[in-house]
């Protein structure tokens, strides 16, 4: 059986919350770093890579998972 999620005990749901915001803060922080790292290498190098400039964003967000 399993529980509700507001049948959770007070301290277990702001547990989960908080490591929600944790997990969502670590997945931004690598996602700027990418697109940091990205945004520094010339176009041939980022050709060299298979993407454009244009792409950076794009690869960053779905290297993330």
């Amino acid at each position: 059986m399993t529980q509700r999620r507001d049948a959770l005990p007070w301290t277990e749901r702001n547990r989960s919350m908080f490591d929600t915001v944790v997990r969502k803060y670590n997945n931004w922080v690598k996602y700027r770093r990418t697109v940091d790292e990205l945004s520094r290498l010339s176009n041939r190098e980022l050709g060299d890579l298979g993407i454009t400039r244009n792409q950076i964003e794009f690869v960053a967000r779905r290297g993330r998972g």
